[in-house]
């Protein structure tokens, strides 16, 4: 790996020394300016995103040569994955809070029309994930703003105020055992002795009657993993943890027969519950 990191060198060095295409620099300044005001003294957070959730972020960046720099750091240290460039205003927040999409409690330093506000953001929010996501959210002249949409890894404390009210709830089909949390939903690829061959596609369900290494390659492409039996000990869940950060609920008796190819189902890798089809708001 070091052998590799340094055949990159060259490369990186001349991304640095390069200029940018020139209409590129042009619409950077045009929204550098737009972002840092008349005065263009507002600092700026520049950050990468990528799908493995590395970042490379850079805060407090002021002027516009300085922001070209950091976004050319940031090309040249992700010559390997594709990444996208952030760059989000350094807000000066007058409230700031954590909320989870699912169940959006009222915050008493929020106006009514702001509460309402955000509720709308978190329904959208959720709609877009399919699942719920612990967001940030800053008031910056009055206005609500999402700075920051985070995985959702708890359960959800009942609330005596929530905002939303409003949700259906589908039929639970049959539980489980969580082993990784997270809500999906998807259509059911099932994967036994009599589909050996079947091929997985991206954004399916994969259902299996137990977890096998042999089948890691096809579960690269799966959404969510459910699996009839449940893994023989602590390691084994601690390794696929590791390597599948899915949501995936195990001990699912007979799911293998009870579902067939194509049907629509929501996993909730937090309870371990399988519904029919998907959460309707």
């Amino acid at each position: 790996m070091d052998t590799i990191k340094k055949l990159f060198h060259p490369i990186q060095a001349e991304i640095m020394r390069m200029p940018i295409p020139q209409s590129l620099s042009v619409q950077l300044h045009k929204f550098y300016r737009k972002l840092s005001g008349i005065f263009r003294n507002q600092s700026l957070n520049v950050f990468s995103s990528s799908s493995d959730n590395k970042s490379i972020a850079f805060s407090n960046v002021k002027g516009d040569a300085n922001l070209i720099l950091k976004i050319k750091t940031i090309w040249s240290m992700s010559l390997t994955d594709p990444v996208a460039v952030v760059v989000q205003e350094n807000l000066k927040s007058e409230i700031k809070g954590e909320i989870p999409t699912d169940n959006p409690i009222a915050d008493k330093k929020l106006t009514e029309a702001q509460m309402n506000k955000l509720a709308d953001y978190c329904k959208t929010i959720q709609k877009h994930f399919y699942f719920p996501k612990e967001i940030e959210y800053v008031v910056n002249k009055g206005k609500i703003l999402i700075t920051k949409a985070n995985p959702f890894t708890d359960t959800v404390s009942e609330s005596p105020k929530p905002i939303i009210q409003n949700r259906q709830t589908s039929k639970v089909l049959i539980k489980g055992i969580s082993i990784n949390p997270g809500i999906v939903t998807g259509q059911v690829r099932i994967l036994n002795k009599f589909h050996v061959n079947a091929k997985i596609k991206r954004g399916e369900i994969l259902i299996i009657p137990n977890l096998n290494k042999s089948l890691y390659g096809k579960m690269k492409s799966a959404k969510a993993v459910v699996i009839d039996s449940i893994l023989p000990n602590s390691l084994s869940k601690a390794l696929f943890r590791r390597d599948f950060q899915i949501p995936t609920v195990e001990g699912v008796k007979n799911a293998t027969k009870l579902f067939q190819n194509g049907n629509v189902i929501t996993v909730n890798g937090v309870s371990g519950e399988i519904y029919s089809g998907g959460l309707v708001y």
